[in-house]
């Protein structure tokens, strides 16, 4: 009877174990996701006439100094077709504003833009030719066609030095909007 008794108890030691065992992958799968939730993601869609590179810069200090250490970099190859690029800021920072290089690729002819989409968690904040100069200030290596979407970088003299470095940056309005998501 002893054996029995003992038998028994060996039996639900190891079933009580196993029912433990299983409920520990369910909370660290969940908070995996949550995780992943957490950050920013950045999404260009748009068409390069020429290989080239972009660069997303952020701050998180309400600062207008961009620095390369909080900065992401991305290469692009041309296409005629529509291309997705990413952009996923480090876990935790949560941008303030955002600066979008367009690349250092002087032959660069034109690039066609559809849209920046801005995610955070099941938030977002879309870019596209409806909005873009309400959302973004073009520096002076850029001119936009708003009839047909094309953003043109070029190069531009200061004090006699060509200088080449097209981007667009956060207006108020995207501040705003960046500080609400």
């Amino acid at each position: 009877m002893k054996k029995y008794f003992v038998f028994l108890l060996s039996v639900a030691f190891f079933v009580s174990c196993k029912k433990k065992e299983q409920k520990n992958p369910e909370p660290i799968i969940k908070q995996q996701k949550k995780v992943e939730e957490k950050l920013f993601i950045i999404t260009y869609k748009c068409k390069f006439s020429e290989n080239d590179n972009l660069q997303l810069f952020y701050t998180e200090d309400f600062k207008l100094h961009y620095s390369e250490k909080l900065s992401l970099r991305k290469n692009v190859n041309a296409s005629e077709d529509f291309t997705k690029v990413e952009f996923k800021l480090p876990q935790g920072v949560i941008p303030d504003r955002l600066r979008f290089d367009l690349g250092g690729n002087r032959n660069q002819k034109r690039i066609e833009f559809e849209e920046i989409s801005i995610k955070y968690k099941k938030d977002s904040i879309i870019i596209n030719k409806e909005n873009l100069l309400q959302m973004l200030i073009l520096n002076d290596n850029l001119d936009y066609d708003e009839g047909t979407n094309i953003i043109t970088p070029k190069v531009i003299n200061v004090d006699g030095k060509e200088i080449y470095d097209p981007y667009f940056y956060c207006s108020n309005e995207l501040v705003k909007l960046l500080y609400n998501l």
